[in-house]
């Protein structure tokens, strides 16, 4: 229930974000590429979300979105 609250700060931050995510290979399936932002609530909560690209189809998948501890 926890991780619902970050829900809108997610998509939000996906939309306006002008910074890079962090890219990486996804260590369990060489065919997909991981994408991480990190975002601030308004009341200064960190939360982070990923993202997964399938690299043959090009298609983005919203994997999770997750406060820090």
């Amino acid at each position: 229930m926890r991780r619902l609250q970050f829900f809108a700060c997610g998509i939000e931050l996906i939309k306006n974000s002008k910074n890079q995510p962090s890219i990486k290979e996804n260590p369990n399936n060489k065919k997909q590429i991981l994408y991480r932002f990190a975002g601030i609530t308004k009341d200064n909560e960190l939360f982070y979300i990923q993202i997964r690209e399938d690299k043959g189809g090009k298609k983005k998948y919203l994997m999770s979105i997750y406060p820090d501890q």
